[in-house]
Parts: structure tokens; C-alpha cells; sequence
């Protein structure tokens, strides 16, 4: 197919327009200082530099008791690990019968037999003899609005 012609068509006098200097300056990206990241030095130099009153400032009482960690509750028991070993009476275990009978899979028919049904499309003798009642035919009946 050819190429298609543009649908709107611009003008001689916009062909050849100049942006004043203004629009030219309002059209450059702004140029913003980057406060996010820090000057990369050499690898022994500070990321963030701290000042020295910062260095030798000494905690207060309350600060370093605030600092402390909550000790556990006196009843917690840590959690178990993913593995552990297993028991004596867990490997000399013998299943019962009725939990050899659960073990087993379900028996369910072949896909090929489930899924084709002769009958699917075909009404029932006792539906077709079936009638309302009285309830359901008022149901049935449309709203007059």
C-alpha cells in the first residue's frame, strides 16, 4: 500500500517560525541540584561527613537506656528449626489399616469417559412432565411499570 498523506497540514508561516530567545531559554530542562546521592572520593574518605562536637558527644543516661533491647518474655520459646531429628517411635511406626485405606488415591473415572456423556443434551422424562406452581408462574410473570 502507498504511504498515506498527513491528515492536517501545517502552514508556510509555521514552517518558518523562529522561537524568540525567551521560549528558547523557557524550553531547557531546569537544572536542578542532585541532594539524593553524595560525592564519590577515594575508598577511605567519609560518605557523610560528622562533625567533631558529633564525635565526642557522650550519651545520657536515659539515651542509653532507651538503646537497650527489650528482653523476651520469660515463656517465650524460640522457634523450632526446619529440620530436626526424627524420633525412635516415629521410625519403628506401623500404619494402621484404616490409615492405609486413606493414604490411597481417589479413584476417579478417565478424562476420555468423564467428559463425553450421550445424554447431556437430552431432557429427562420426569422434567418434562413437570409444572409450576402457582408462586413461581407469579414470579415468572414481568413487572407492569
Amino acid at each position: 500500500m502507498l504511504a498515506r498523506e498527513v491528515p492536517t497540514q501545517v502552514t508556510n508561516l509555521a514552517v518558518l517560525a523562529r522561537a524568540s530567545s525567551r521560549l528558547q531559554r523557557l524550553a531547557e530542562p531546569r537544572v536542578r541540584k542532585v541532594t539524593c546521592c553524595y560525592e564519590r572520593g577515594f575508598l577511605e574518605s567519609v560518605i557523610r561527613p560528622v562533625s567533631k562536637l558529633a564525635q565526642e558527644a557522650i550519651a545520657s543516661p536515659r539515651t542509653l537506656e532507651l538503646a537497650r533491647a527489650k528482653r523476651l518474655h520469660p515463656d517465650y520459646v524460640p522457634a523450632r528449626d526446619a529440620e530436626w531429628p526424627v524420633t525412635k517411635a516415629a521410625k519403628h511406626a506401623v500404619a494402621t489399616p484404616r490409615l492405609v485405606e486413606l493414604a490411597q488415591p481417589c479413584k476417579r473415572p478417565p478424562i476420555s469417559l468423564a467428559q463425553f456423556n450421550p445424554d447431556a443434551f437430552t431432557v429427562k422424562e420426569t422434567a418434562k412432565r413437570a409444572t409450576c406452581s402457582a408462586r413461581v408462574q407469579d414470579l415468572a410473570r414481568p413487572i407492569k411499570r
